[in-house]
């Protein structure tokens, strides 16, 4: 996560971090696993997915925090327009690769879908222990 000046690193990219670590693991427990069961190309498609959906987290968090700390050259619109695009372009090749290799190309489609899920399960993680707290 970029840090503008003035702003002090937010639990946001820590938990962007920690969500990074636990894919990593995930994608190397996926691609050791499917290795076994003679799927290598299944992992490998498993890791692409978390790689395109820790990217696009990333560049939508940048945009939102440009647009946080004021720049006056970044754009709600150019920032829907990027997120617009690169959904756009993640969705393509996700569904060029389901295609191109089978059976393993669902792999990157779990690992898409894989991502959103660790990204929302961490960053409920604060919240739920705040609750527990009062």
């Amino acid at each position: 996560m970029h840090a503008y000046p003035g702003q002090p690193l937010s639990e946001v990219a820590v938990n962007y971090r920690r969500t990074l670590i636990v894919a990593l693991i995930v994608g190397g427990v996926a691609l050791a696993a499917l290795s076994l069961t003679g799927s290598y190309a299944a992992g490998l498609l498993v890791c692409v997915g978390l790689g395109l959906g820790a990217y696009n987290s990333r560049m939508v968090a940048h945009g939102a925090a440009r647009i946080a700390a004021g720049e006056r050259t970044y754009r709600k619109r150019r920032f829907v327009g990027g997120a617009l695009g690169r959904l756009a372009v993640i969705s393509a090749i996700a569904l060029l690769l389901l295609v191109a290799v089978r059976p393993g190309g669902w792999g990157v489609l779990v690992g898409l879908a894989g991502f959103q899920v660790l990204l929302l399960t961490m960053a409920a993680r604060p919240l739920l222990q705040e609750i527990r707290k009062s």
